[in-house]
């Protein structure tokens, strides 16, 4: 079952697809994730880059904030680059070179 409110097509939500079917989906300015694949470790790592690299790369944004995180995910995204802050989970762009 999925957390939160029901995925759908609005501005500002992105999400990640994986073998053609919806995996991550990030609420708008990043509210929260919902997981929508059964985790099992063959799929995960790979989404969550393809979302943060595509929301932080090419300077977008400075930063992605996942204020509500789905039980037991918080550690697939920490082993990702995200850090506890007090609004979330917080991961930041690369320094500009």
């Amino acid at each position: 079952k999925v957390e939160g409110a029901r995925p759908q097509r609005a501005a500002g939500t992105w999400g990640a697809l994986v073998d053609g079917e919806a995996a991550l989906y990030v609420e708008t300015g990043g509210k929260g994730l919902q997981v929508l694949l059964p985790a099992d470790g063959t799929w995960e790592a790979e989404a969550v880059e393809a979302v943060a690299a595509f929301r932080l790369g090419g300077r977008r944004l400075s930063k992605l904030t996942l204020e509500r995180v789905p039980e037991g995910f918080a550690g697939i995204l920490s082993d990702q680059g995200f850090t506890p802050s007090p609004k979330g989970l917080v991961r930041y762009a690369p320094a500009a070179s």
